[in-house]
């Protein structure tokens, strides 16, 4: 084996490496964009998170206060009721009427409750799609990608190679003409 043809294989086994160790540093960068969007998928998530919490604490704090308004008025009829005896039959009558309210009211506060939790769900479910979708498509450009570098690296292997063997083969022809 002669000094040119030793060189040739050590360069064909460092553009091996090169391209194990391209590789690699693709897989890495790949791995690291996806920790990326996973974090970012997480901090949109928190934020929502966020907005329905503060929906609830607000919800919570008109509840409390309605609390707070309705036991004032109970006090006020109790104390109400204890003076005047004679109102004991209106006032109950009243407060019958307001238990028929709050029961009503309690059903569709359920019933708006379940609405807004299918509401969550459904918009629970569109995440999962989202993500799904976002991961097909970020699989798509990674592989597109890669194979745009992969082609571009083999069409200039091959033509290093071309002008590589059609040098070495006009030195042959010119050996052989002189030779005969």
């Amino acid at each position: 084996m002669n000094n040119e043809d030793k060189l040739f294989n050590l360069m064909e086994k460092m553009y091996s490496e090169l391209q194990e160790v391209r590789k690699e540093v693709k897989d890495n960068s790949n791995r690291l964009n996806n920790i990326e969007t996973r974090l970012d998928n997480m901090d949109n998530r928190l934020d929502n998170i966020d907005i329905r919490l503060e929906n609830v604490e607000t919800r919570l704090e008109n509840v409390e206060t309605r609390l707070e308004n309705v036991e004032t008025r109970l006090e006020n009829v109790e104390t109400r009721l204890e003076n005047v005896e004679t109102r004991l039959e209106n006032v109950e009558i009243r407060l019958e009427n307001v238990e028929t309210r709050l029961e009503n009211v309690e059903t569709r506060l359920e019933n708006v409750e379940t609405r807004l939790e299918n509401v969550e769900d459904r918009l629970d479910n569109m995440d999962n799609r989202l993500d799904r979708i976002e991961n097909v498509e970020k699989t798509i450009l990674y592989y597109t990608i890669g194979l745009d570098k992969e082609i571009n690296e083999v069409s200039q292997t091959i033509k290093e190679h071309n002008n590589m063997f059609d040098a070495y083969s006009v030195e042959q022809l010119k050996k052989q003409k002189q030779e005969q």
